[in-house]
């Protein structure tokens, strides 16, 4: 009986939830359908290269950058203030806060990092002038060195601490969902063949 509760009042509020937009109806069928289900038009799909790599680069770039900015939005709603002056989802909002860095890294890549004057392993001019010339690939001990700071990253202390309580709480939520579910379906079993 809960669940059917649960559902009533979840399909009565989706409603209020839903930032609904009127359609874009101009005749042109396939481009209306298009516009509509947000699918982009063929001038704003990302063009190919050639290059895979390049091309992958490129893509998680465009949708990357999309991707921050979703999360900062995600963010202001989460930590905007309730009516009893708390944030209205004290669980998303350090979540959010804790990914726009980690995106940032996998769209850009680590920062460039100089080396202190006095080190050995200061760049020479000539070291400085072939490190400088983006159209050759880094080798693979930087790219290694690169993976390696986005895996530390993302296994860090910091984001487990954000965004544990986030996944504890749609876990849960999803397996009290599941257990409706098959509370429904068994009950619907055992009351089929009694007729009601």
């Amino acid at each position: 009986m809960r669940i059917f509760i649960v559902i009533i009042l979840f399909l009565i509020s989706a409603p209020a939830f839903a930032q609904l937009k009127k359609p874009q109806i101009t005749g042109n069928v396939i481009e209306d359908t298009k516009v509509n289900l947000g699918i982009k038009p063929a001038n704003e799909a990302p063009t190919l290269t050639g290059d895979p790599i390049a091309d992958l680069h490129n893509a998680i770039k465009k949708g990357g950058a999309k991707l921050i900015v979703h999360l900062k939005q995600q963010y202001a709603l989460a930590s905007s203030l309730g009516s009893d002056g708390t944030a209205v989802d004290p669980i998303a909002a350090p979540c959010a806060k804790a990914l726009v860095p980690i995106v940032d890294l996998v769209i850009n890549g680590p920062k460039p990092a100089t080396i202190p004057a006095g080190d050995s392993m200061v760049l020479t001019t000539d070291e400085q002038t072939i490190a400088l010339n983006t159209s050759e690939p880094d080798g693979p001990i930087v790219a290694i060195e690169k993976i390696r700071i986005l895996r530390r990253a993302i296994q860090s202390d910091s984001l487990n601490t954000a965004c544990g309580p986030l996944v504890q709480d749609e876990v849960k939520q999803a397996k009290n969902l599941m257990g409706g579910i098959t509370s429904l379906i068994t009950g619907a079993g055992v009351l089929a063949p009694i007729g009601l």
